[in-house]
């Protein structure tokens, strides 16, 4: 499986790192999907959730709103806050 690796960071730490097949981020303007191979990209995030899609199903992360950076199969977000939603 073609993955990419998602890295969700607040200023209190680390909330989600792990492999992805696909990630949709709650862009300002729109929604956008990442996958493997994606350009580089810097995005501003609004408040919403990623879905990162993995081999053993979709996880659900809040984000209050923040910064993504797409590069070389990884994604960095940095947010003031975050959760993973249940």
């Amino acid at each position: 499986m073609d993955n990419i690796t998602l890295v969700v960071l607040t200023p209190t730490g680390e909330v989600f790192s792990g492999n992805a097949n696909y990630v949709s981020l709650p862009e300002q303007g729109g929604r956008i999907g990442i996958l493997q191979g994606h350009a580089p990209l810097l995005a501003a995030l609004e408040e919403g959730e990623i879905l990162c899609r993995q081999e053993s199903g979709m996880i659900r992360i809040w984000v209050r709103s923040g910064v993504a950076e797409v590069s070389d199969n990884h994604i960095a977000v940095l947010s003031a806050a975050a959760k993973i939603v249940e």
